[in-house]
């Protein structure tokens, strides 16, 4: 049995997502300077060999997962994660020099970025990152002190 109400309920939802939308996507047409609304033409065509243009395709999840296409999303995780170990393990020996410690040459060549153990591999990942991380500064290391006890 179906309710009058939900018919209702489902036109107003459909409405106020509809208006939503269009403001939205009002506001951020308004954004763009003259430069790259122009770059963003470049983009809008679809070729004959496909079915969607090169801007619409970034947005569009995959439909069917090929085992060649979750090798390169495998490889373009492990290839994110290296540079993220990469660059924190850069900042970590930069910073035991500062306060005074010997880190030898030798040491270092034995160091691999391909430590994973503290990444998620499964799971889903909210980016919400603070005005300071976004400025595309690093978060703080922690010291020997807050590794031991936590």
């Amino acid at each position: 049995m179906l309710l009058s109400g939900a018919t209702v309920l489902e036109r107003m939802v459909t409405s106020i997502r509809e208006h939503t939308n269009r403001k939205a996507w009002r506001t951020l047409a308004a954004k763009p300077t003259a430069e790259q609304r122009s770059a963003l033409t470049v983009l809008l065509p679809v070729e004959d060999s496909r079915r969607t243009s090169k801007l619409d395709r970034p947005r569009r999840s995959p439909r069917d997962i090929t085992g060649p296409g979750a090798g390169k999303a495998i490889d373009r995780f492990l290839n994110a994660c290296v540079l993220w170990n990469s660059v924190y393990l850069q900042e970590a020996v930069n910073q035991l020099r500062v306060e005074g410690h010997h880190v030898s040459d030798a040491d270092l060549a034995r160091l691999s970025p391909l430590g994973h153990d503290h990444i998620r591999m499964v799971g889903r990942y909210h980016f919400r990152l603070s005005p300071e991380l976004a400025d595309g500064k690093l978060r703080p290391l922690r010291t020997t002190r807050e590794t031991v006890v936590s």
